[in-house]
């Protein structure tokens, strides 16, 4: 992964992490954990299916020639390594994300309010993770779909 987007991915976490925190001293939001928590596991699952579809149609494309060449800001690795090592993490970030999930609803009928509040706080961190990860493939594979208009036209 290029090192601008690795360092805007701990920046968002600890961002949304230390806002999440600072939100628990000013509201209770113990009576919307489980529904949330509910509706984030669903929603991860449909992300997880929307990158192993993204994945099929990149394979699938005539664009994947084009990324055989070296990254510009990662000399070691071609194109193809970086746009796998995306992928690779965001999948890891969704998974990591929905077992954290899991996690919650689980210890959450121990009414450990510190325990909830640290744990929902990382959820929402890597949920604000994932958001990122969505915007970065999202914006690679709109790259993809003009690349490909384009060497149509030509």
């Amino acid at each position: 992964m290029r090192n601008n987007h690795i360092m805007l991915i701990i920046s968002v976490f600890l961002i949304f992490f230390i806002i999440s925190l600072f939100a628990f001293k000013f509201y209770d939001f113990s009576h919307i954990f489980e529904e949330l928590v509910s509706n984030i596991i669903t929603f991860l699952a449909i992300i997880l299916g929307f990158y192993f579809t993204s994945i099929s149609i990149l394979f699938s494309s005539k664009y994947m020639h084009n990324l055989k060449e070296e990254d510009v800001e990662i000399k070691t690795k071609r194109l193809i390594h970086t746009l796998s090592a995306y992928f690779k993490n965001s999948i890891y970030t969704a998974l990591i994300t929905i077992m954290l999930s899991i996690l919650f609803l689980l210890t959450y009928s121990l009414k450990i309010y510190s325990v909830n509040m640290i744990l929902f706080s990382i959820l929402i961190a890597l949920l604000s993770v994932n958001f990122l990860f969505i915007i970065l493939l999202i914006k690679v594979i709109f790259n993809i779909f003009i690349a490909q208009i384009i060497q149509g036209l030509q």
